[in-house]
């Protein structure tokens, strides 16, 4: 009678334990401000629609962050559609929460669920905090400096007059014009990168393999801009560029 009763308990419990949600999947993503808009160029206002984006941006369009890990889950559209529930579903620490509202912010994001499914997510900041308000581990890629700078239409046109129409170069002239030539806009911040002839002349490869956001990018294009320009790099060498619209 005891055998029986022991069997009759175990096989009460499978369910539960089979309904039991099992961690799948983790991956670390920096929401940065691309990721912050869809595709029509509207702006996101909740956690889970950056999360989402960023992911579309990863898989669909390759747009990817240099901090950005892969995950297999958010290959899927359809799983991607899922975020809304999925967040409902699960948690989003409050740090996180206000991260990703208010700026970029580099998040963990674990898929939880049963079997293949997943049924929930949960979103927390790395390291306490935004990326530039934390203290990255040894050998991570850091902000090394930031400064802002007023791109005029002087900036616009190079030494011999021809008119610039790619962001780097504007970029790059207006540190020229600031360090070499003395020609400063009245909204300029010095910087201590960029007064090396050598340094600016890697302008293009560093916004390449950074970011600048679509909103940097058409201002810059179009006219006048001031912007943010923050320099990333490793071990005291600088290696990309982020850039956005104040």
């Amino acid at each position: 009678m005891r055998r029986l009763l022991l069997a009759l308990g175990l096989i009460l419990l499978l369910p539960a334990a089979a309904s039991a949600q099992q961690l799948l999947e983790s991956y670390r993503a920096y929401l940065s401000w691309n990721d912050h808009f869809n595709s029509n160029g509207d702006r996101l206002t909740e956690p889970w629609q950056v999360i989402r984006q960023d992911r579309a941006n990863y898989h669909r369009f390759g747009e990817r962050d240099p901090l950005d890990e892969w995950d297999s889950f958010f290959a899927s559209i359809d799983n991607r559609a899922a975020a809304e529930r999925m967040l409902a579903n699960g948690y989003i620490s409050p740090a996180a929460r206000a991260s990703i509202v208010n700026g970029e912010a580099l998040v963990t994001v674990e898929i939880w669920g049963r079997g293949t499914t997943g049924t929930a997510i949960r979103v927390d900041v790395v390291g306490g905090g935004t990326v530039q308000g934390a203290a990255p581990a040894q050998g991570d890629t850091v902000l090394m400096e930031t400064y802002r700078a007023y791109l005029s239409w002087n900036d616009h046109f190079n030494s011999n007059g021809a008119r610039l129409t790619e962001p780097w170069q504007v970029i790059r002239q207006d540190r020229a014009n600031f360090h070499r030539f003395g020609e400063r806009d009245a909204l300029d911040e010095w910087d201590s990168f960029f007064a090396s002839a050598d340094n600016r002349a890697r302008a293009e490869a560093m916004i390449r393999d950074g970011y600048i956001s679509p909103a940097a990018r058409a201002a810059i294009v179009n006219g006048e801009a001031l912007i943010r320009v923050e320099i990333y790099g490793r071990g005291g060498a600088a290696t990309y560029l982020r850039i956005d619209v104040f």
